[in-house]
């Protein structure tokens, strides 16, 4: 890990995408397992992935409020 990398935990990475590790192994696009095998202080490839998949989060359009009809 790079001395100016902030370090991270699997347990953090977990709470980020909703609290569960099959949450977070569908943002970074893994396994379940796969994520069961990362370590609980992350290294930078798993950082790599968490932050990537923040990322694309953050980019998906919002969901689009339900329209209302009224009658004329």
């Amino acid at each position: 890990m790079n001395s100016h990398t902030i370090p991270m935990t699997k347990s953090e990475a977990i709470a980020l995408f909703g609290g569960r590790p099959i949450d977070l192994a569908r943002a970074v696009r893994l396994s379940r397992q796969a994520i069961n095998s990362w370590p609980a202080v992350l290294r930078q490839r798993h950082l790599d992935a968490v932050q990537a998949a923040q990322l694309r989060q953050q980019q998906q359009p919002a969901p689009a409020e339900p329209t209302t009809q009224t009658a004329a």
